[in-house]
């Protein structure tokens, strides 16, 4: 999709240009923002402290939704936006329960379901985490793609995860091509530095281009890692959030940064980029101005940040800096 809006037609960027002026429009979006993508089954254990071998603790354990998209659609729902989950998610059990789940808390949920799927078992401590992942059975093939997946979105948002190498990174640029048909803006949230430099960052980057993306979102590691220094000419906006600094938004009419005003002290960072994104969008798809969008962003995150696990929290009442659990249950 071509537009005057994110075509720099020099492919020139200023690093150090001025903060555009407040009321600059993004684009001339207007609509619902969709996320699209794998449902995972999040197992969320809240430990004791470190896990370390031959020692017991006691965990608390959470079961939700799980992945990007899933996030980002309830990040949207939870701040009273609509919110439509697409594509694909196991037929097991578990993934029954949390798509139950997203359907209560107001997401639309359009999505293929079959085999297994997979499950991320995420261990948390003191603001630590580390994840153990079984990939489950459940792939995306082109064939699943449904034209109704995109109706009603102003912007469709995906997971960097899947561009790599392991996952269905062409069937994603098959919906993506759909997309921008439909004059639906494409946004992509990059997966971690670790990942995409173990497979090779030329890779990654052949296929992020491959999604022509509107937006693409990462934090200043994952930006390091690909080279982002400047906005490359195909892509019409790189928001970088970089924890507590100020997160910078290079667009094709120069590059602004904004602070960051509400910190969170110790905090569990899981989904927190999610809620990063799909803050943004929601102002984003609405036609809102940069400095507002990167605002409600910074909002969202730091909600997310006093809550354990990828999934907002059931009610804003957390007490500052203190992680919340909805619904835990207590295993020895």
């Amino acid at each position: 999709m071509e537009s005057p809006e994110c075509g720099d037609p020099t492919g020139r960027v200023m690093p150090h240009a001025p903060t555009p002026p407040q009321g600059t429009k993004l684009r001339g979006v207007t609509g619902v923002v969709g996320a699209i993508g794998k449902v995972v089954v999040d197992e969320v254990l809240l430990c004791e402290g470190p896990p370390a071998p031959d020692t017991h603790q006691n965990v608390t354990r959470l079961l939700t939704a799980g992945g990007a998209p899933a996030n980002v659609a309830s990040q949207l729902a939870a701040h009273a936006h609509p919110a439509i989950l697409s594509g694909w998610a196991g037929a097991d059990a578990a993934s029954g329960e949390v798509l139950a789940a997203l359907a209560s808390a107001g997401v639309t949920l359009r999505l293929t379901r079959r085999d297994r799927a997979p499950v991320a078992t995420v261990l948390a401590w003191a603001g630590d985490r580390a994840f153990l992942v079984d990939q489950g059975s459940l792939r995306a093939h082109s064939a699943d793609l449904n034209p109704t997946w995109l109706d009603g979105m102003a912007v469709a948002h995906f997971n960097g995860f899947e561009l790599l190498d392991y996952c269905w990174p062409d069937v994603l640029a098959e919906v993506a091509a759909l997309a921008h048909a439909r004059g639906i803006a494409v946004s992509v949230d990059c997966p971690t530095a670790n990942r995409m430099t173990a497979q090779g960052t030329g890779r990654f980057l052949a296929a992020l281009q491959a999604m022509a993306p509107d937006v693409v979102f990462c934090n200043a590691d994952e930006a390091q890692a690909l080279g982002f220094s400047t906005r490359p000419p195909w892509i019409g906006l790189l928001a970088v959030h970089a924890g507590t600094a100020p997160t910078e938004v290079h667009g094709p009419h120069g590059t602004s940064r904004h602070e960051v005003t509400d910190v969170v002290t110790e905090p569990e960072t899981t989904g927190c980029g999610d809620a990063f994104a799909a803050g943004f969008l929601a102002v984003w798809a609405a036609g809102g101005d940069i400095a507002d969008a990167v605002a409600q962003a910074h909002v969202w995150g730091a909600e997310q940040a006093r809550v354990t696990g990828a999934q907002p929290a059931a009610a804003a009442a957390a007490a500052p800096d203190e992680p919340t659990a909805p619904s835990p249950t207590r295993m020895p």
